[in-house]
């Protein structure tokens, strides 16, 4: 018998003030998988994230990790490693420094050695190349450096889904390269699989294997990227405008 999707999403709604945001959005990725969700701002893709990755509870539907419902997943000691979520401005604590930002997922939900959580950090900060900021506080440093550390921070635990909101917003070519980098090298390396919530394909085709496209809080097309990308070069949709705003493939 064949194994459940690592992530699946059945029928998902969530409205607030008696208004849609996700509407019957329903989806399956494999471990490895890299789906990109595409949409214009409101579209409900962030909503879409905070569901898969259980900070949110859908008003009907479920969210299942290898075929458990997310409600029940959340409870167990596994859910605080496997998924982590990255939120688009960069989360941090203020009175913390970059090092302890990073090293905290792994102090609460780890048994690691203390040597063991420091070298992890390191290797974290130097991937995403700013461990020369490891004692600053994160007032001290550039959105972008905080977000670099976002990122390290949701890593540094190994996940094995990494949910991810706008990960190229307030990064220069480089900096922006540097996140695009480490991103394929957990996937490769780890099979981390990946949810990405993007206004375009952009750069983000590099790594991308399948992508939905949102409107309204409904997903209007879900596929494998180069089948998406045929179909609405084919028909000239309007929709090709997330796509074509960068290299497609």
């Amino acid at each position: 018998m064949a194994a459940p999707p690592l992530i699946s999403a059945e029928d998902l709604t969530y409205s607030v003030n008696n208004r849609d945001i996700v509407r019957g959005v329903s989806f399956s990725l494999s471990k490895g998988d890299v789906f990109t969700i595409l949409s214009s701002s409101g579209g409900g893709k962030t909503t879409l994230m905070k569901l898969c990755s259980g900070l949110l509870e859908p008003v009907s539907g479920r969210v299942l990790i290898e075929g458990q419902d997310m409600r029940e997943f959340r409870l167990t000691r596994r859910f605080r490693t496997c998924v982590r979520y990255v939120f688009e401005q960069g989360v941090l604590l203020a009175n913390a420094s970059i090092f302890e930002n990073v090293a905290l997922p792994l102090s609460y939900h780890t048994r690691m050695e203390e040597e063991d959580v420091r070298r992890r950090v390191m290797t974290e900060l130097a991937k995403m190349q700013i461990d020369r900021y490891k004692d600053e506080r994160p007032s001290g440093v550039n959105r972008s450096i905080r977000k670099r550390a976002h990122i390290a921070m949701a890593l540094a635990v190994d996940p094995e889904i990494l949910v991810i909101d706008n990960p190229l917003e307030d990064f220069d070519p480089e900096g922006a390269q540097i996140v695009l980098k480490r991103l394929r090298e957990v996937n490769e390396e780890r099979q981390v699989t990946i949810l990405i919530a993007s206004h375009t394909l952009d750069l983000l085709s590099g790594i991308t294997n399948r992508i939905g496209i949102m409107e309204g809080g409904r997903m209007v097309q879900s596929g494998a990227l180069e089948k998406i990308v045929s179909m609405l070069k084919s028909t000239d949709d309007q929709k090709l405008g997330f796509i074509e705003s960068g290299p497609v493939i």
